[in-house]
Order: structure tokens, then sequence, then C-alpha cells
């Protein structure tokens, strides 16, 4: 804390004002006794009023308890300064001053007031500028708290899909891919019109079968699963041509793990004369976390190269989010 509360010019015109409303030199130590003061020189000055009155000057005992008031640390001394003021600020009872003070006093007051009110004007400003940064410190910290805790969940749905090329039990990896896709969607804040289901290897064990729905940049997408152990070929990928295209203006996203044949990929090409149709591997979504690039960006650059270059399987290189 700083040892002077008062600036000079506020100091002094306090100092003024005090000895010129107080008639008398026991009436200085009244005033700060009442502010709420309690320091040795009080007493020191009262002896002195007692035995050697002649020696002081209100003006140098205001001065000097004015100064002590200044230096007194904590709330305490904060509610001392504010008595002082308030002292000076409210008073109105210029009858009782000697009259050939009155008009000093009158002027002293009204300079202490102007410099009070100029003080506490600045002193508003700076509260207002430290509660302003206060608040721009305190959504700093909650957005990189937010940040923290992005970063947590994605790096969870990143070691949990990556887990995936791990597990040998294939129903339990397809469920697992499920759940992960529905998080990694919801965590991208991408809308979830249906559950993703997934479908296992066609020579073993089928978990169940159900399309998802979500919805991208305003566009939707019916989606397709499935992680088997082979290429999928024209057979695999028919059924879902055929959803999306009895599905309105839907669009058709299709992950598969390893992939696709040539033959699969030439069939959806085809489909891109009626409806925008788009495969994608788990490989890649595999490079999409490892990249820190997003599902969103994923989908979008693979619905764009479909339109574009009419190629529903543009391997994903990651390129800049569109606006």
């Amino acid at each position: 804390m700083e040892a002077y509360q008062f600036r000079p010019d506020v100091f002094t015109a306090v100092v003024e004002a005090i000895a010129l409303i107080r008639n008398s030199k026991r009436d200085v130590v009244t005033f700060f006794r009442g502010a709420g003061l309690e320091h040795p020189r009080l007493a020191e000055y009262e002896r002195q009023i007692r035995t050697d009155r002649a020696s002081l000057r209100k003006i140098e005992m205001a001065h000097t308890l004015l100064k002590v008031v200044n230096e007194m640390s904590g709330n305490h001394g904060l509610k001392v300064r504010r008595e002082v003021l308030k002292g000076i600020v409210d008073f109105n009872n210029f009858d009782s001053i000697y009259q050939d003070k009155r008009l000093a006093a009158k002027g002293a007051v009204a300079k202490a007031r102007e410099l009070i009110d100029e003080k506490d004007a600045f002193t508003r400003m700076q509260q207002e500028r430290d509660a302003e940064r206060s608040q721009r410190l305190a959504r700093q910290n909650a957005e990189l708290e937010r940040e923290k805790q992005r970063a947590s969940k994605r790096e969870d749905i990143k070691s949990r899909l990556y887990k995936l090329f791990t597990m040998q039990d294939e129903y339990e990896r397809g469920k697992t891919f499920e759940v992960l896709l529905n998080d990694w969607c919801n965590f991208e804040e991408i809308l979830v019109r249906e559950s993703f289901r997934i479908t296992g290897n066609r020579n073993n064990r089928t978990v169940e079968q159900v399309d998802g729905v979500i919805e991208v940049k305003g566009q939707i997408y019916v989606v397709e699963a499935k992680w088997w152990k082979n290429l999928l070929g024209p057979k695999d990928v028919a059924q879902h041509v055929m959803g999306v295209l009895t599905r309105g203006d839907g669009r058709g996203l299709f992950i598969a793990n390893p992939g696709f044949t040539e033959a699969a990929i030439v069939e959806v090409g085809l489909a891109l004369t009626h409806r925008i149709i788009v495969l994608g591997t788990t490989e890649e979504l595999y490079k999409v976390m490892a990249t820190n690039h997003t599902l969103t960006q994923w989908i979008v650059d693979k619905a764009n190269a479909a339109v574009g270059e009419r190629n529903p399987f543009k391997p994903y290189r990651g390129i800049s989010e569109p606006d």
C-alpha cells in the first residue's frame, strides 16, 4: 500500500479547511478523534494545550495529524481517511466560526470539496478501469480453462480412436467406434439426428446396422460406417447409395476400414450426378486427429472434392477449414 493516500493538493486543502473550521486547538484534536484516529500524538497535543498552548498553531497540528492519518494502512486507515474527508465535505455550520474567519473558511471548504470531488471522480474511473481489467482477465481465464478442457476431451477422443486399431474383438470394436463417432460429433457440435451404428465384418458377427444422420455446415449427411477385414466392393456400398438417393437432398458419408475397392469408388462416382456422396477411411480419421484438424474440416474438404473434382474418395490432405 502506498504511504500517502491523498494527492498533495488535496492534502493541503484539507489541512487549511480543518484549521479554519475548528475554532480552537482542542477542537482540532477533537476533530481527528471523532474521525477515529488513535495515536500518541493526540495525547501529546492535549498535554501541550494544557501547559503551553501558545507554542501550538492549528494549521501545524492539522498538518501533522493528517500526515499520521495519511500513513495509516489497512481498512482502519481507510475508514479514518474517509471520516476526515466526510467532516470537510459535510460541514455547513459556518455560523459557529469566528466572524473574521468565516469567509476564509467557506472558501477553504469549497476548494477542498472541489478537489475531493475531482479525486473521487478519478478514483471512480480507476475503479472502473480496474473492474474492466478484472472482468477481462476473468474472461481470459475462463477461455483458457475452456480451451484446456477442450484439449483434454479431444485428447481422450484421439486416444480412444487409436486404441480401436489394436482391438481384436470385432463386436466390441464396432460398439466402441459407434460411441466414439457420436462423442466426436458432439465435441465439434455437429448435430446428430440419429445414432451411428456400425457393422462388423460380413464373415463374422454383425454389429447393429442403422444409419446415422448428421448436419455439417447446413448440409445433411446420411452416415454409414463399417469396420471389416477386407476392402468394400460395389455391392457393399450399393445399399448406402440407394439410401442416400431416397433421402431428399441429403448427402452421403461412408466410412470404412480398411477402405474401398476401385470398383466401389467408381460405383459411387457414378452416383455423384444425382447426389453428393463421399467415402472415407478410419486411417483418414487417424490422420485428422494426428494433424489436429477437425472432423468438420475433413467432411467439408471431402464434399468439396466430390463437387468440384467429381471424386468421392480424394485422399485427405488437411487443407484449411472454409469459413
